[in-house]
């Protein structure tokens, strides 16, 4: 994932961040994370929190989400960043009728996915190495697999944070099989 250091580094000299949106899926046990991390990434007691409990496997879409709106909805700067890693083009949650209530999760998912959509192995390569490296972490993964399309963007010299290419789509799959969305836009490396 993306140190402190990274967060820092790319908030631009003219002042920090003023939102900090956090998503877990874990219980209550995180209660205070979110104010935790204000102070290693020096941001000042006006920061507005968020913090997002119990979301389940597609929580990493729903932040992402979340901080796309409060961006793009709130008059004042929500975050100064000079190098965002992606940027969030469109985002939506889906539910689709008559879904069941469970999935099957991980590899499964990831099979039919690519099978229904005929996609070419490389297109999930990120995601099958995050989830082989850490196996199946929920919320979590997608923001994983984001960082893991950077790193190797970076060390390829591909030209973008996603693999060479501009535009791509992330998915989150959840409970119901809710399905988070988000358009991304790739940033030149």
């Amino acid at each position: 994932m993306v140190t402190v250091d990274e967060i820092r580094r790319a908030q631009r000299a003219g002042g920090p961040a003023t939102v900090l949106a956090i998503g877990t899926a874990n219980p209550f046990n995180c209660y205070d994370q979110n104010y935790q991390l204000t102070k290693p990434l020096g941001l000042g007691p006006s920061v507005k929190r968020f913090m997002m409990y119990q979301q389940g496997c597609f929580g990493g879409g729903t932040t992402l989400r979340l901080a796309k709106d409060l961006a793009e909805n709130n008059k004042d700067p929500i975050m100064n960043v000079e190098r965002p890693l992606f940027e969030l083009i469109f985002a939506t949650q889906i539910l689709p009728p008559d879904s069941g209530h469970a999935i099957t999760g991980g590899r499964a998912i990831l099979d039919q996915f690519e099978l229904k959509l005929g996609l070419k192995p490389d297109k999930l390569k990120a995601t099958r190495n995050v989830m082989s490296e850490y196996g199946n972490m929920g919320s979590a993964c997608v923001l994983f697999v984001l960082d893991e399309m950077r790193k190797t963007s970076i060390k390829a010299g591909l030209g973008t944070t996603g693999e060479g290419l501009e535009w791509g789509v992330l998915f989150g799959f959840g409970s119901g099989l809710t399905i988070e969305a988000v358009v991304l836009r790739s940033i030149s490396i």
